[in-house]
């Protein structure tokens, strides 16, 4: 007969929140127990040996916070693990409550995948199994493990109730979550077995946020200040090669050379003795580009203009120290949200195939001799791997806000995708038809502007700052175009 591993305190001043997460749970062989933020919390505590709380905030979360000061008051965090749910808008919320003393957080509607996996990185933190114990008193495999919680789901869900799926409402899972009970696909379960290890003596890896070409990234806290961060781990088996860890070794390099407010911030980066390589960046939330034209077609110029001006001070602060993104795409534009609710903050990710324009013995750059980047964004020059300048990042600028303005690329005709050549000798020769053809009504100096950015000779395209300020001189006009002509 199998056993709960852990007791649960779900403290929640709405009642139907925390019955439904103490159903998810309990399909999920945890003891759950559950208390209203007005119950005597410490009490249940010590009565019912709880493992783990979880603390549900609503409503400005003063009564919850005072709780969870109460409760890390008396208990340590080797103690007891605290696990707050926050609204999905109020970010100001969570660092708060990890000032007051909370390990850990997820966002409103629970995705239980996400919740799960921060709750065993905390109980095992504390040394607590997490598991179902089986009848023989050993753990259970993860076959039996998988096995029994299919077994316990198909029990315990009701007729009219999904068996899978967040606890609340639908949602789109982070990027490198599985989702549901099914076993994570190979490349993730690769990834996920680094979840829990300690890089660097100070960085607790204690989730999985994506797997790219190089390696994979992971949400970490750092141990002494419970600072959370992201980090970058390098495939061992890339790592095991002396380019890509020199490669690596070069992006840290580069990377923590910029210190600007819209580039992704890079804290630490080095290499374990047993080869390891690790890029410690600041923790981000809200969404990318690419996501954000998932839901709209197109965005006004006026609306490009507040997110363009940041990005092109980044890309000439980088470009000013030698460093060249070279794989700019929409998935590299991140919206973060700050403290400050209504404040948004536009930030360029991944200088993961920067390279530095140093040079060689001979006097060459070493950025020339090799394709580095995603074809559908490249310019001529980085195709021919003729060597790349800051006009390779304005060109794939250029392709990104030719779509963001018309919603479609100026070389791909609908969604089927490309013929590789096909794209490649469009970007090479093909002029890029005018924006206004594909988007009537748009200011054909907005057409000017970006058609400039998709010169095919690198010496003919603008700076960064060029393009910035001739962007925003032509919003500004057509807004007092606007405003001054007759009704």
């Amino acid at each position: 007969m199998t056993r709960p591993a852990a007791s649960i305190l779900i403290v929640d001043a709405v009642e139907a929140d925390r019955d439904r997460l103490a159903r998810g749970l309990l399909r999920e062989g945890y003891r759950a127990v559950k208390a209203g933020t007005d119950e005597d919390v410490m009490e249940l505590i010590a009565g019912e040996a709880i493992d783990l709380v979880l603390i549900g905030i609503h409503d400005g979360g003063a009564s919850e916070m005072a709780l969870l000061q109460t409760i890390r008051a008396r208990f340590s965090h080797a103690e007891l693990g605290i696990i707050v749910i926050s609204p999905q808008r109020d970010t100001e919320l969570i660092p708060h409550s990890l000032d007051l003393g909370a390990d850990d957080y997820v966002k409103r509607p629970v995705d239980l995948s996400i919740l799960l996996r921060r709750m065993r990185s905390r109980l095992e933190a504390s040394g607590i199994d997490w598991r179902p114990a089986s009848s023989a008193g050993g753990m259970l495999t993860e076959p039996e493990l998988h096995a029994w919680r299919i077994q316990k789901r198909r029990a315990a869900v009701a007729p009219d109730e999904e068996a899978t799926g967040p606890l609340d409402q639908p949602k789109e899972s982070p990027a490198g979550e599985d989702e549901g009970d099914a076993p994570p696909v190979t490349e993730n379960r690769k990834h996920d077995s680094l979840v829990g290890m300690t890089v660097a003596r100070r960085y607790l890896l204690d989730e999985l946020i994506g797997v790219g070409g190089f390696g994979a990234v992971y949400r970490a806290r750092h141990i002494d200040q419970k600072t959370l961060y992201a980090i970058k781990i390098l495939d061992r088996q890339l790592s095991t090669a002396g380019p890509s860890l020199e490669r690596f070794r070069r992006e840290g390099i580069a990377a923590s050379r910029l210190q600007h407010d819209n580039a992704v911030r890079i804290h630490d980066f080095g290499v374990e003795q047993d080869g390891l390589a690790y890029l410690v960046m600041e923790l981000l939330y809200g969404e990318d580009l690419a996501q954000r034209m998932q839901r709209r077609k197109t965005m006004q110029a006026s609306e490009v203009a507040t997110f363009l001006g940041p990005v092109c001070s980044a890309l000439s602060h980088a470009h000013g120290r030698e460093v060249i993104h070279r794989d700019l795409k929409p998935a590299n534009f991140f919206f973060h949200q700050t403290k400050e609710l209504d404040e948004e903050v536009v930030k360029v990710l991944d200088f993961g195939v920067a390279r530095l324009l140093d040079t060689d013995d001979d006097g060459r750059l070493t950025a020339s001799g090799s394709v580095v980047g995603t074809p559908t964004f490249m310019s001529p020059e980085a195709l021919m791997a003729q060597g790349c300048s800051g006009a390779t990042d304005v060109y794939s600028l250029g392709i990104v806000l030719y779509m963001v303005l018309t919603g479609t690329h100026p070389f791909i005709k609908g969604r089927v995708p490309p013929n590789p050549i096909d794209l490649a000798t469009d970007h090479l020769f093909t002029p890029p038809p005018p924006l206004v053809d594909r988007r009537p009504g748009l200011d054909p100096e907005i057409d000017r502007i970006v058609r400039w950015t998709l010169a095919k000779e690198a010496e003919d395209r603008p700076t960064p700052e060029a393009l910035a300020e001739a962007f925003e001189a032509a919003v500004n006009a057509a807004a007092a175009g606007s405003i001054g002509s007759p009704a």
